[in-house]
């Protein structure tokens, strides 16, 4: 009796464990559909900026050196249970940190608050930008980078982060060179640099913020899965060991019969 309580105890506690995994994956889909659709209608918008900006010339400040100082942002998750989307994010950043940092000058800095807790757990020397990415943060988040930008020195400045996927069982990481500082010689070339500068990060968020979610829709449904599958294991397993109880007090019940005189 006592192993069917306490049998039936884990069955309701992993119940309640897949329903919140299924709540939590519903709310990723969601929350990916609409990333989704806004992204479709921020693309058009985009490359229209590209165009824009294609057409304006810009004299660079800074003549092409391999060994110029480098600014490189890492764009991680904000909140967590995205499965290894950190992971291999900070993965792809140790990879490829020594072929983006020559000189050993380049300055890191992580956005997210997640990923700031595990660069800091691994140790890798970085600045931290707090900020919470959402779709409605999206503005917030981005400005927070474009001051970055304009308030520091470094001659490139670089965006690593997790890319849009074709479906939600691929994640690839990127980088992403954004625009240099130049020389403006109307007001005209100044407003399309900082239009296609934030329409730059944007982008960036946007595929980040999507990736994001496609990360904690998969782990989700993983865990709910894994859960069904504990439960069905744990209710034949109560079933059966109800089933030997039942059994054991018939036998008992038959044998107390058969020795009871005529």
């Amino acid at each position: 009796m006592a192993q069917l309580i306490v049998l039936k105890q884990h069955i309701k506690t992993i119940e309640m464990f897949r329903k919140t995994t299924n709540a939590m994956r519903l709310i990723s889909m969601s929350h990916h559909t609409r990333t989704r659709q806004y992204k479709a209608a921020f693309d058009v918008f985009y490359q229209e900026v590209e165009r824009l900006y294609g057409t304006v010339g810009l004299v660079d400040t800074h003549a092409k050196n391999l060994h110029s100082p480098r600014y490189i942002f890492v764009v991680g998750s904000h909140k967590g249970v995205c499965g290894t989307f950190n992971t291999l994010l900070l993965q792809y950043v140790r990879k490829n940190l020594d072929s983006i940092n020559t000189t050993n000058r380049a300055v890191l800095s992580v956005f997210g608050h997640q990923c700031v807790e595990l660069i800091k757990e691994q140790n890798l020397a970085a600045q931290t930008m707090v900020g919470a990415l959402s779709l409605s943060t999206l503005q917030s988040s981005m400005r927070i980078i474009v001051d970055a930008y304009e308030t520091l020195q470094e001659d490139e400045y670089i965006v690593i982060y997790s890319n849009y996927p074709k479906s939600f069982f691929v994640q690839k990481q990127r980088t992403t060179v954004l625009i240099k500082k130049t020389i403006f010689a109307s007001k005209q070339q100044q407003v399309i640099h900082k239009m296609y500068l934030e329409a730059q990060i944007q982008k960036v968020l946007l595929d980040s913020l999507a990736a994001e979610f496609s990360a904690r829709f998969v782990s989700m449904d993983t865990s709910t899965q894994n859960a069904e599958k504990i439960i069905a294991q744990l209710k034949l397993d109560y079933n059966k060991l109800r089933q030997a109880s039942i059994t054991k007090e018939l036998i008992d019940l038959t044998a107390t019969l058969v020795g009871l005189p005529d």
